[in-house]
């Protein structure tokens, strides 16, 4: 992921894990420059092995690096992609500031928009607000500028405490007035300066809430629309990599580069500790190589706790993600995650059905070439 503005929002989300750190490079300047997004874009295609190259624009919020910026970013693009390679970008944005001249950029680039929205408006504007007032009517406006000029997008719908009870009715929103076929939910473990802050999701009210939309997904959307847990946890049955790095069991694959060029183990860990160098002066795979990388990927498997490694359903949620694991251990052994609870249920309850799910896909003809 690529943050030009690094941890900069328009937005004053009360849940945001950036809410303390939204200057965490003082002394760069607040935007990607020109020699940096160059030097970026040159090295990630040069070191991606691929035929297609995914860049990834996320923030803060990245809109507000202009839309001067994003027309640079894939002008450099086309003119440091090898022959035979394509590239595709998606952008990360709250919506507010997407506007008619974004909207047509994004279409005739063929650029996937995800779009953060939490649901209706009152379980959207009780923790994102924009400064001063709410936020919700310029996200839809957003959003129905999106839909006006035919461009693809998706949306983050964060799970906390304003919208944890309301799984169908938020869901329904998605899907009906959003017009969402690919829904992520996010859960908030929001830490504050005593604990959990209160915005944070309960883990049994987020088990009931996947459980819940999972019944309304299997009634009337099974090829329809497209859920990130669902997904991830099928993929697990098919020993498939899911899409979410919170249920994938691995770390180190999700690396982000900040706007002075820094290259970080994860965006949830941007600090010293977890720094590889800089892209702006450093290659890629020299980075790659970064003892850093190979501790931070490693301790993910080597802390999980002792009961996890017993359960039934850790091949699904793949011990969830470090960052939420801050529960002490009775026992004295490694902190417990925050959402076990709640994973634990959600998988239980769909389980029955994702194993026939499964099983039918496995005796499709086609099933050793779509999992090649």
């Amino acid at each position: 992921m690529a943050k030009p503005v690094g941890a900069d929002c328009n937005m004053a989300c009360s849940y945001c894990f950036y809410r303390h750190n939204r200057r965490p490079f003082p002394k760069t300047p607040p935007r990607m420059d020109r020699r940096v997004l160059e030097r970026f874009i040159k090295r990630y295609l040069a070191a991606h092995p691929g035929p297609v190259v995914h860049f990834a624009w996320q923030g803060g919020e990245p809109l507000l690096a202009g839309l001067d910026f994003f027309e640079l970013a894939l002008s450099l693009e086309r003119r440091h992609a090898p022959p035979g390679v394509m590239v595709t970008n998606a952008v990360q944005t709250n919506g507010t500031l997407i506007d008619r001249d974004f909207a047509r950029f994004f279409a005739r680039n063929d650029i996937l928009v995800g779009v953060s929205l939490d649901g209706p408006a009152d379980c959207h504007d009780a923790f994102r607000r924009l400064e001063g007032g709410p936020s919700h009517d310029r996200v839809m406006a957003g959003l129905f500028c999106l839909q006006e000029h035919g461009v693809a997008y998706n949306i983050l719908c964060a799970v906390h405490a304003a919208n944890q009870d309301r799984p169908g009715e938020v869901y329904r929103f998605l899907r009906e007035t959003a017009r969402a076929d690919f829904i992520q939910f996010i859960p908030i473990v929001a830490a504050g300066p005593r604990g959990l802050c209160e915005e944070s999701v309960d883990p049994a009210a987020f088990g009931a809430f996947l459980s819940h939309v999972w019944d309304l997904w299997l009634a009337r959307d099974v090829g329809r629309a497209f859920v990130g847990h669902f997904d991830a946890a099928l993929a697990a049955r098919l020993d498939q990599p899911g899409g979410l790095c919170a249920m994938g069991g691995n770390c180190g694959r999700s690396l982000v580069v900040e706007r002075d060029g820094s290259l970080y183990a994860c965006d949830h860990f941007v600090d010293a500790e977890h720094r590889l160098g800089n892209l702006a002066r450093q290659p890629l795979p020299e980075l790659l190589d970064s003892p850093v990388l190979a501790e931070f990927a490693a301790r993910r498997s080597a802390t999980l706790p002792a009961g996890c490694r017993e359960c039934p359903v850790q091949r699904a949620c793949g011990g969830g993600c470090p960052k939420d694991r801050v529960l002490p251990d009775p026992a004295g052994g490694s902190p417990l995650h925050y959402l076990c609870a709640g994973y634990r249920a959600f998988l239980t309850h769909a389980d029955p059905v994702l194993d026939t799910m499964a099983a039918a896909i496995r005796k499709r003809p086609d099933f050793t070439r779509l999992t090649a």
